[in-house]
């Protein structure tokens, strides 16, 4: 699972992870990139909900990622929740269903040279 908290199966995001938001400080809403440290990575797109805070939303076939984040001078923090339906496991009745992850999230600020070169729009 992409930048979330460790889970017993082998979809395991690693951390430390990025996130890239193009942008930030310009712009209402822009792209950006969420890659755990094994370089699964999403494009996303983020929009700002008010002076501070930002919802951030990333997909692929498999996993659906959203951020609801405060924005502070040299970080975020907030809540993030990962979906999936490629994968199931059982709730705390064992039903079946796709998998979630709920999490609180911290980032701070970095330098894009530290995100894998795959991510950086470099070669």
């Amino acid at each position: 699972m992409l930048l979330g908290p460790p889970v017993a199966q082998r979809n395991n995001g690693r951390p430390p992870g990025w996130i890239r938001l193009d942008s930030i400080r310009t712009q209402p809403n822009g792209p950006g990139q969420l890659v755990d440290a094994n370089r699964a990575g999403l494009h996303a797109q983020w929009h700002r909900q008010g002076e501070d805070s930002l919802r951030i939303a990333a997909a692929d076939d498999f996993v659906r990622v959203e951020l609801v984040v405060s924005l502070g001078s040299d970080s975020l923090h907030g809540r993030a929740t990962a979906f999936s339906d490629a994968d199931v496991e059982r709730d705390a009745a064992g039903r079946l269903g796709p998998v979630q992850r709920n999490w609180e999230l911290r980032a701070v600020r970095a330098s894009c040279d530290s995100m894998p070169r795959r991510w950086t729009g470099n070669p």
